[in-house]
């Protein structure tokens, strides 16, 4: 049987009321013994308070969008994370889905939104273009089942079982996420407070017309070449053994919030990872500290590789080559990809030679560039053919053109050093590349013996 949390079978096999309360008391004792922090036990206290005495919410509200906040008690002492929250609805499926806005648009605007929510300040809330961010967030998931109780409404998406309660101008949501079973301890719990009052009708009609723009839109974001995507869940696997033998690592509440996030959407894929793409810079910096285990070095160390060479692919299929070559360029020499086999690692260095090849050929004034990077490639396995292809087309006409031209190559590969990590490095015109190849020696000879460099 799939797994299911607890509130889910309790709630969807039984409408005791008593039975439901179990559950509930035994969600706010374990946030009351995550909780000892007298500030933060008073935010989670009031939630409370307004979620047990509020009422039903109608089904006028429960088919309304509305805008609010959300409140993520992580399983670590005393952390609580706020985020911009939005409850969606969608006319013309009829689903509803209660989710937390958990990206990196403009954080000071993120942090001043959340500060006149609490404050009840809806006109600076109205007035600030973060709020158009907000109202036009869509979570386009099917609602798995939304279901009324006495107390109750209940709604389970794809990630999250979510309770839902109307008090005054508010609706107070609370849920857990599906994974969990009937042990609560390791759940983040997620606190939501919408207000009814911020959306106007006008903003209720804007939302879905700029719903079907986003949805139009969304068609074509997953057009991308993804190079790692039949090994991009090891993005997964890899931060839950960080997480599970470095312990410390544990303490940084975004690293946790970032490893959840990805568990909500594995497997990964292209449609996936375009859904948490607001995580990968993140965990594109994400330095892993030496250890004496030499494997598990490698694999852990690919995390900030894998999820910067698929930032890069993202950006490179919505043709925003600036940031496709920023991400690639980190994939390829700050965070490059470790194997214990050096074949593994030179496919994926010329993959990403490759790629920075398209990104410049697209570019004006990045022809050094090009011819910088397709040299390598002139001894790959792989694109040995292509790269010959691609530099013939770069010879000038003209005896004195291809002459000044060939005497540019033959300095470039003059100028082959052996780099401190036995990598070989080259210079054309002022352009630098590094790549691993047998020795300087072998490399020279093959590129001499190129269909390109006897044309030359």
């Amino acid at each position: 049987m799939k797994k299911t949390t607890i509130l889910f079978v309790l709630l969807c096999f039984s409408t005791c009321w008593g039975q439901r309360k179990v559950v509930l008391d035994d969600v706010q004792r374990i946030i009351n013994q995550r909780i000892d922090d007298a500030k933060l036990k008073a935010t989670t206290n009031l939630f409370f308070s307004n979620y047990t005495t509020a009422k039903p919410i109608s089904r006028a509200e429960l088919m309304e969008s509305k805008v609010g906040i959300c409140i993520d008690v992580l399983p670590q002492k005393n952390s609580l994370v706020y985020y911009p929250a939005k409850f969606d609805v969608n006319y013309a499926t009829f689903d509803t889905n209660v989710f937390s806005i958990e990206d990196n648009k403009d954080k000071e605007a993120q942090k001043k939104y959340i500060q006149w929510f609490q404050k009840g300040e809806r006109s600076k809330i109205q007035k600030s273009a973060y709020f158009d961010h907000v109202k036009f967030q869509y979570l386009n998931q099917k609602t798995e089942q939304t279901t009324i109780y006495t107390n109750d409404i209940f709604i389970r998406n794809k990630h999250y079982a979510t309770f839902l309660r109307s008090k005054g101008e508010y609706i107070y949501g609370l849920a857990v996420a599906n994974k969990y079973d009937n042990d609560f301890k390791n759940a983040i719990f997620k606190l939501y407070i919408f207000d009814k009052k911020l959306l106007s009708e006008n903003d209720l009609i804007e939302i879905e017309d700029k719903r079907k723009e986003a949805m139009a839109l969304s068609a074509t974001k997953t057009d991308y070449s993804l190079y790692h995507e039949k090994r991009i869940n090891d993005l997964v696997t890899l931060m839950k053994k960080l997480l599970d033998i470095f312990p410390s690592y544990r303490d940084d509440p975004k690293l946790v919030a970032a490893y959840e996030k990805l568990k909500e959407e594995e497997p990964l894929d292209k449609g996936s990872l375009w859904l948490i793409r607001d995580i990968l810079p993140y965990l594109s910096d994400l330095k892993i500290e030496e250890t004496q285990s030499g494997i598990l070095q490698y694999n852990l160390k690919n995390i900030a590789h894998l999820a910067a060479h698929s930032l890069a692919d993202i950006y490179y299929g919505n043709k925003e080559y600036d940031k496709a070559e920023k991400y690639l360029l980190k994939a390829l020499y700050e965070a490059p990809y470790e194997d214990i086999s050096a074949t593994t690692v030179k496919k994926d260095n010329e993959r990403i030679f490759l790629e920075l090849v398209g990104i410049y050929q697209r570019t004006i004034d990045k022809t050094d560039k090009v011819i910088v990077y397709l040299l390598p490639l002139l001894v790959s396995s792989y694109y040995q053919k292509v790269s010959n292809e691609q530099l013939i087309a770069y010879i000038p006409e003209g005896k004195r053109a291809r002459v000044a031209f060939k005497k540019e190559i033959d300095k470039a590969l003059h100028s082959a050093i052996t780099t401190d990590n036995g990598d070989i490095e080259i210079v054309f015109k002022g352009e630098k590349v590094r790549f691993w190849y047998h020795g300087i020696k072998q490399f020279v000879e093959e590129v001499k013996d190129s269909d390109f460099y006897k044309r030359l």
